[in-house]
């Protein structure tokens, strides 16, 4: 693997836990109204969801950079 490669894997599963976290805390501070139409957090959420499942979840992404460092 190659250090480019490695350095977005490991950049893809921090972006990916840190975008989906931060959504998170979004809902839980909207309350109830993050669920609504009037704010866009749900959408955020979703996307945020979507977007660390996309070629590959933050687990994948880890597993292989841990595969280049153990192995060599």
């Amino acid at each position: 693997m190659s250090q480019a490669l490695r350095a977005a894997s490991v950049a893809k599963a921090w972006a990916a836990s840190a975008s989906r976290r931060v959504c998170e805390s979004a809902m839980q501070v909207h309350g109830g109204m993050g669920y609504t139409w009037e704010c866009d957090v749900h959408l955020y959420l979703r996307s945020a969801q979507l977007c660390g499942a996309a070629f590959g979840d933050e687990m994948a992404c880890l597993d292989s950079v841990s595969g280049f460092v153990f192995a060599g």
